[in-house]
């Protein structure tokens, strides 16, 4: 895929225009090069994953590290998952991703599953050395996406709370990503993200005015490049 091709899929789908979510219009992109519907989702649920797996590890030592400080905000039932769950659950992924062969065109849900697993494999391959410009470029995205609901917090809560309640906060709230959800997580973020940062300390009222500057530069800024992308992958298929 050439790069203008892929910067507008990627642009188009931080917008609020697609039903299906950004990772549908990727599907599509990948289709419009040639590569079939099967592997499209397949690569597509491969970046799925790279975006939780730059940020679910970020999440998981913060928390081990709130523990281990014995801090009591936030309450040991919103750490202790990121703290356990993220290492079981890729302990357990790679483990399962060496048997996806055995599940591959044996019915639609045995398919299904054997894509998830190939997935995980896509995933692998891209923390290979000549492949880290994937990785590296989602950890500037979400370090960027941080920054700016810090700075948001610090206009409206007078000052932020620290980098692991932060994380927390925040990953808790993108358990969905924007790309993930329906019309680029458009109210679905406002309504859970607040609440996600009040239960790391925020006061609530703070945490609703943060949020919604934070969308102004995260959602609404944005809809102007993914309108350029749209018309670009348009063009492609007129």
């Amino acid at each position: 895929m050439k790069h203008g091709h892929a910067a507008a899929a990627v642009a188009a789908g931080f917008g609020p225009f697609v039903t299906g979510g950004g990772f549908a219009l990727d599907v599509h992109a990948f289709k419009l090069q040639g590569i079939t519907d099967r592997e499209a989702r397949v690569r597509v649920l491969g970046l799925g994953a790279l975006e939780y797996a730059t940020l679910a590890p970020a999440a998981c030592i913060a928390s081990i590290q709130l523990l281990a400080a014995g801090a009591h905000t936030p309450t040991i039932g919103l750490t202790l998952p990121w703290a356990i769950a993220v290492p079981l659950g890729f302990a357990a992924a790679m483990w399962a991703m060496g048997h996806r062969q055995r599940f591959r065109g044996k019915g639609y849900l045995k398919d299904g599953l054997a894509q998830a697993l190939e997935s995980i494999y896509v995933l692998k391959c891209l923390f290979a050395r000549r492949h880290l410009a994937g990785p590296a470029g989602a950890t500037l995205y979400w370090f960027g996406e941080i920054v700016c609901l810090w700075a948001c917090l610090h206009a409206f809560a007078h000052g932020a709370p620290n980098v692991e309640l932060l994380l927390i906060g925040y990953a808790t709230g993108y358990a969905l990503t924007r790309r993930t959800l329906p019309l680029g997580g458009a109210g679905a973020v406002e309504a859970l993200l607040p609440f996600a940062l009040s239960w790391t300390g925020v006061p609530l009222a703070a945490a609703v005015l943060a949020v919604f500057t934070y969308r102004v530069f995260n959602f609404w800024l944005p809809v102007v490049p993914a309108v350029v992308g749209l018309r670009s992958m348009r063009a492609q298929t007129a």
